[in-house]
């Protein structure tokens, strides 16, 4: 099967093309996840936990254990300990992104979005699709929720953020209007109203803040009109185009490390946090001679997030190019 690209890959060869390289072509990614990754990757476990349980008609106590369950064994998954002298060296590195802390967040979720879920029609959880570029490349990704609420069909993103000001009570202007760029909603968007043929899908933010002293949550809607999403259509395409063609200069036109994959120097400091690849950018000018990660990295070929959840049972869905999304 020709998996394509996902949103996740293409944003790390936009960042800078020597992450690309780094991260999926020799497959070296840091040896730990930095915890605010780390943090939303349990959190969104726990999340799938509480929709489904809720949506079955369950106790919300017995809910709320099982997905903080479902926390912890995604928290253990990914080689992190719940508690011991390792988990306390890490605590100025973690901050309030605790287990304790989601297990709260979880608890929270439950009291402000319980009557919301219950009233809507689960059409899906991290749901799988396959979608066709204009350039032939396939696409493809995972949306986190796919409901109808009343006669309008929607997909939900959840994303975590410390973006958040206590001061005020609210999330901070950046995070909210990060996402009317967003290319990940956009391509979603698009996905969407072509596997469920309705041009009105629309997608939306389920934001959480992951903050010191306060919890808030927040639902951003996102309805991007045909004209953005026809332009983020090309603009990925031409993307991917760009990512083959250093590919294909560095392995079949000797094209060297530096001349196929430069180093963007204005990408080592990010909106989560420094890149993971910083360290090893600074002190290995020819990974390309390198057999094995140097010490801090190892070795873990990228899973595409649809992949993933057909690796789970889940069916994938293959969209096919439509001539009024192209």
């Amino acid at each position: 099967m020709n998996t394509g690209y996902d949103n996740y890959e293409i944003s790390n060869w936009k960042k800078c093309f020597r992450l690309g390289y780094l991260t999926h072509l020799r497959h070296w990614v840091p040896d730990r996840s930095a915890y605010p990754l780390l943090f939303g990757i349990c959190i969104h476990a726990g999340l799938d936990i509480i929709w489904l349980g809720i949506q079955a008609g369950r106790p919300l106590g017995e809910v709320l254990d099982d997905a903080i369950h479902e926390f912890n064994k995604a928290w253990l998954g990914e080689g992190y300990p719940l508690f011991g002298p390792e988990f306390e060296d890490d605590a100025d590195d973690m901050k309030f992104r605790t287990p304790d802390t989601g297990a709260f967040i979880l608890g929270e979720y439950i009291d402000r979005r319980a009557e919301y879920i219950k009233s809507v029609e689960l059409l899906g959880v991290e749901k799988p699709f396959i979608v066709k570029l204009p350039t032939g490349w396939d696409y493809n990704g995972v949306i986190d929720k796919v409901l109808r609420e009343f006669s309008f069909l929607k997909g939900w993103e959840h994303k975590t953020t410390a973006m958040y000001s206590e001061s005020r009570r609210s999330f901070q202007p950046n995070f909210m209007q990060a996402w009317d760029l967003d290319s990940q909603t956009k391509g979603y968007a698009r996905a969407l109203r072509i596997l469920y043929d309705d041009p009105d899908a629309s997608m939306a933010i389920d934001g959480l803040a992951v903050h010191a002293s306060a919890r808030d949550f927040i639902v951003i809607p996102l309805d991007p009109p045909e004209v953005e999403i026809e332009t983020w259509a090309a603009e990925v395409g031409s993307w991917i185009n760009r990512i083959e063609a250093a590919k294909n200069a560095y392995i079949h036109e000797g094209f060297s490390i530096a001349e196929a994959f430069p180093k963007n120097d204005q990408s080592c400091f990010q909106r989560y946090g420094t890149c993971g690849m910083f360290d090893l950018c600074r002190f290995c000018e020819h990974p390309e001679e390198e057999q094995e990660p140097p010490q801090g990295y190892r070795f873990k070929p990228w899973n595409p997030a649809f992949r993933r959840a057909t690796d789970k049972g889940v069916e994938a869905t293959t969209i096919n190019l439509r001539s009024n999304y192209g």
